[in-house]
């Protein structure tokens, strides 16, 4: 198995449900809602830090 087979399979992309509070605004968004603001999903965990930084989102843990 090359490297970049294995690197693809390390990135695990948020569930829709899944919920971001957005620093900026105070508006909590769910993760279908911040890819319908962004237009296009990510393919990378690098993609998706650069979204969540963009939008200014930080992750809101609902399961422990």
């Amino acid at each position: 198995m090359s490297d970049a087979t294995h690197d693809r399979h390390d990135f695990v992309e948020p569930r829709p449900t899944d919920k971001f509070l957005l620093q900026t605004t105070g508006e909590v968004v769910t993760y279908q809602k911040l890819l319908e603001m962004y237009g296009e999903a990510p393919q990378t965990e690098d993609e998706l830090e650069a979204i969540l930084e963009e939008y200014a989102a930080a992750a809101i843990v609902t399961e422990l």
